[in-house]
C-alpha cells in the first residue's frame, strides 16, 4: 500500500470508529490501533448477534483492509443471503441484498471458494433473482465437481429453466437411474415428466410421472419403516413432489379426456388431503 493510500485508509477507519466502539473522550486512553482482525472480530459478533447494518460496515473495512483475508467476504456473503431470505418479495431492499450476496458469493468462487455450499448459494440466489443463465452456470460447475443427487436436480431444473428441454431430460434420467433412493427422487420424476411435455412427449411424460408416484411410495414406505419422522424434510418434500405429479397427471388426463384414469388420481389426491 502506498503512503498516500494508508493515509487516506487510516483516516477514513478513524471515522468509522463512532460506529464500532463508540467516541472517547480525551481524557480517556486513546483506542487500539484497528487491525483487519479486530475490525472482522466486530463484524462478526455483530452479524451473529443480528446487527446487520453495523456488521456490514466493520466487515466491509476489514475487507477492505487486506482483499486476501477472506473471513469477512465469506461473513457479507451470507449476511447478505440471510437477509435476502428472510421472504419471497422483490422489494428494493431485498433484491439489494441477494445482489450484493451473489457478488460476495462470486469473489468467493473465483479466489479458490469451490465447495458445494458455496455453489449451492450461488444457485439459490441467481434461481431467487431470475437468473437462469448465472443458475445454470453456477449448476454446472457443482455437478462437475459433486456430481451427487441433489446437484444433478438442480443442474436438471436449470437446464430447464433455460429452455434446454433435451439436457435436462438427459441430467434427469441420469439421476433417476443412478440414485433410486435419494430423498430428490420424486423431484427428479417431476421434473422429468415436465421436460417431456414441454418438447410435446406428454405419453412419455404421463409414464415419467406414474414410475414417480411408484418409487415415491416405495421410498416413503421404506423412510417409514426405518422410523423417519413423518415430518422431516425429506419425507415432506417427497409426499410433496407426490402431489405435484398427481396433479401433473390430472392435467394430462382432462386434457385426453380419460376418465377412469382421471378418476383414480383424484381419489388419490383426496386422500393426501388436497383440497385445491
Amino acid at each position: 500500500m502506498t503512503g498516500g493510500a494508508a493515509i487516506r485508509v487510516h483516516s477514513w477507519l478513524l471515522g468509522l470508529l463512532p460506529l464500532l466502539g463508540g467516541c472517547a473522550s480525551t481524557h480517556e486512553t486513546p483506542p487500539a490501533a484497528l487491525t483487519r482482525e479486530s475490525l472482522y472480530d466486530k463484524g462478526h459478533r455483530l452479524y451473529l448477534e443480528r446487527h446487520y447494518d453495523s456488521a456490514a460496515v466493520a466487515l466491509r473495512a476489514a475487507y477492505e483492509m487486506d482483499t486476501t483475508f477472506s473471513d469477512p467476504l465469506s461473513d457479507l456473503a451470507q449476511l447478505h443471503f440471510d437477509r435476502g431470505m428472510i421472504d419471497t418479495s422483490m422489494s428494493p431492499d431485498r433484491v439489494r441484498d441477494l445482489r450484493l450476496s451473489l457478488d460476495y458469493y462470486m469473489m468467493l468462487e473465483r479466489s479458490g471458494r469451490q465447495d458445494s455450499d458455496t455453489y449451492e448459494r450461488l444457485c439459490a440466489v441467481a434461481l431467487a433473482l431470475d437468473h437462469p443463465a448465472t443458475f445454470l452456470a453456477y449448476a454446472k460447475k457443482n455437478a462437475d465437481r459433486y456430481p451427487f443427487d441433489r446437484q444433478l436436480y438442480n443442474l436438471g431444473i436449470a437446464y430447464y429453466k433455460t429452455g434446454d428441454y433435451q439436457s435436462s431430460i438427459r441430467v434427469l434420467r441420469e439421476a433417476t437411474r443412478r440414485f433410486r433412493d435419494s430423498e430428490y427422487i420424486g423431484g427428479m420424476y417431476r421434473q422429468l415428466g415436465r421436460s417431456y411435455m414441454s418438447v410435446d412427449r406428454n405419453q412419455t411424460a404421463e409414464k415419467m410421472f406414474s414410475e414417480g408416484l411408484s418409487v415415491v411410495d416405495e421410498t416413503l414406505a421404506g423412510m417409514r419403516h426405518a422410523g423417519v419422522e413423518k415430518s422431516s424434510a425429506a419425507t415432506t418434500r417427497l409426499a410433496e413432489d407426490r402431489i405435484g405429479m398427481l396433479l401433473s397427471l390430472k392435467g394430462l388426463h382432462i386434457l385426453y379426456r380419460e376418465a377412469e384414469k382421471l378418476a383414480r388420481v383424484e381419489q388419490l389426491l383426496r386422500e393426501t388431503g388436497y383440497s385445491k
